[in-house]
């Protein structure tokens, strides 16, 4: 039992761990708390915002952050990707003026395309509210002033997104996460206290995007004091790197425009063929899955650096025990978060947003808790493609999937109304497995599609005891003081499980092992 004892003690004892190992445990802490606090702010401010605002007014401004989101990837070019791609490649050379020539050129770039757009959607904001969204006569005239404030916002989206990858090309995502997570708090307080003094969606979409504008400022004083001292300003214009630049960021600008349509194009059609205010129910209850999904991602971000890092330095068997431990441990946190949010959702949505509501949005949020039940090898999927430069095979499969999850959403929603959109979403899950085992085969020589198929046993125990749960006891509610130690208990389980079913993989062969 003491050795036992002494062997747990030395595995977690930071010690006897590697550079690597610290550095990416400080990245992931703080990815962690940045993405947990806003979720966490949002799910403080929600049922506020609802209530003062309205569910209309609230659809509206979640269909302007649609366009935000969508404008600022789409019409990004993929240059965040690009300039942490890049930065990171002439950092492992050491060559310090390659470093700030990519920065200039892609922030020059950058925020002239971001002018770009938002002069284009601030001239079709009138247009798109009285021919396509079905929006109520009396926000039609705030709508189409609300649109034409997210033109603005899409620019300090870009101006903010430069430097941010700057930051996270030098690996110290404590430092932004430090900037964003203030900005954050800020922006949501304001924003609270305009709605409750009686302020409409209009002075809360200003504020937001005043306090963006105030980030982006903010890390790029970081990113020359700190990181970049010859760092200029001053917008520059080079042909050699705009060509190497745009030889990665081609595909991801195109995997970024799919990934949107995927992500963001479902509140167009949602606003456009059942209605604005059916978009509240649908983005809260996308939101709450997606929150689980974010932290995970961002937590495990810093494999996209010491991904490229690596491949520049030809080391790939360190490459593959890092695409294989992050892999199992994100199945495994996947599992632990998503088993109590399935059991207690019902309750979850009533004590945050009422019952009416939590009876609307209950299937909704079950639909995509499942989704991402087995997503999880798609987060590493992502910062390992990058990482490794293989952007047009994910854009390819991208190229595949996008549509035909539109296409589907089109088909279910006449039938099944907002269920029928979240449904249509699952089609991502076997895309993902094939593009593993293709990237796998160019990266390592090798096809291994057992293992990755193995990757999924250990959700398919928890997710089948769900369903037999919800089947015997649906939507039971539970008091909040009841609620989070049960919530903290089948987090446990959940997690226990799956750990013990990936180590029983491993024993046999299935899951790839490692030390």
């Amino acid at each position: 039992m003491k050795q036992f004892y002494q062997k747990i003690t030395d595995y977690f004892d930071l010690k006897n761990r590697s550079i690597d190992f610290k550095v990416s445990l400080k990245n992931a802490f703080y990815n962690s708390s940045e993405t947990i606090l806003y979720p966490l702010l949002w799910v403080i401010s929600t049922p506020i915002f609802v209530h003062y605002l309205g569910a209309e007014q609230y659809g509206i401004w979640m269909l302007v952050n649609g366009f935000i989101g969508f404008g600022g990837g789409a019409m990004g070019l993929g240059l965040t990707d690009a300039t942490v791609k890049f930065v990171s490649k002439y950092r492992a050379l050491n060559d310090i003026p390659a470093i700030v020539k990519v920065s200039r050129t892609t922030m020059t770039v950058y925020c002239l395309m971001g002018i770009l757009v938002g002069i284009v959607v601030f001239g079709f904001a009138e247009l798109l509210v009285e021919n396509v969204f079905r929006v109520e006569e009396g926000n039609i005239q705030l709508t189409i002033i609300a649109l034409k404030i997210g033109g603005i916002g899409i620019v300090a989206r870009f101006f903010n997104d430069v430097f941010r990858s700057v930051i996270y090309a030098f690996e110290r995502h404590d430092v932004n996460a430090k900037v964003t997570m203030g900005i954050d708090i800020v922006t949501m307080v304001i924003n609270v206290i305009l709605v409750i003094a009686g302020f409409d969606l209009l002075a809360v979409l200003l504020s937001s995007i005043i306090f963006l504008v105030i980030g982006g400022m903010i890390k790029a004083y970081i990113s020359k004091k700190y990181f970049i001292n010859s760092l200029s300003f001053i917008p520059l214009y080079d042909k050699s790197v705009l060509k190497e630049v745009f030889s990665y960021s081609f595909y991801t600008w195109l995997q970024s425009i799919l990934r949107l349509s995927q992500s963001k194009l479902d509140r167009f059609l949602i606003a456009g063929i059942i209605s604005v205010s059916g978009l509240t129910y649908y983005v809260i209850a996308l939101k709450v899955a997606e929150i689980i999904h974010s932290v995970l991602a961002r937590a495990t971000s810093f494999v996209f650096p010491m991904v490229s890092q690596l491949v520049e330095k030809g080391n790939i068997k360190r490459l593959k025990e890092i695409y294989h431990k992050a892999t199992f441990f994100i199945v495994i946190a996947t599992i632990a978060i998503i088993t109590p949010t399935y059991l207690f959702g019902f309750s979850l949505l009533e004590i945050w947003m009422g019952t009416d509501f939590a009876n609307e949005a209950i299937l909704i949020l079950y639909v995509f808790l499942a989704k991402y039940m087995f997503h999880p090898i798609g987060i590493i999927n992502h910062h390992f493609l990058l990482g490794t430069g293989l952007v047009k095979l994910n854009t390819q499969f991208l190229a595949i999937t996008v549509p035909l999850t539109l296409g589907l959403m089109l088909l279910l929603m006449p039938v099944y109304g907002l269920v029928g959109a979240a449904l249509a979403k699952l089609v991502s899950i076997p895309s993902l497995l094939i593009m593993r085992i293709v990237s796998e085969k160019i990266v390592f020589k090798k096809l291994d599609i057992k293992s990755n198929l193995s990757y999924f046993i250990p959700a398919i125990v928890p997710f089948l005891l769900i369903i037999f749960w919800l089947i015997n006891y649906p939507w039971l509610s539970y008091q909040i003081w009841m609620m989070i130690p049960l919530f903290l208990l089948f987090m446990l389980i959940g997690g226990g499980i799956g750990f013990f079913i990936s180590k029983l993989c491993q024993k046999i062969n299935l899951m790839p092992a490692f030390r």
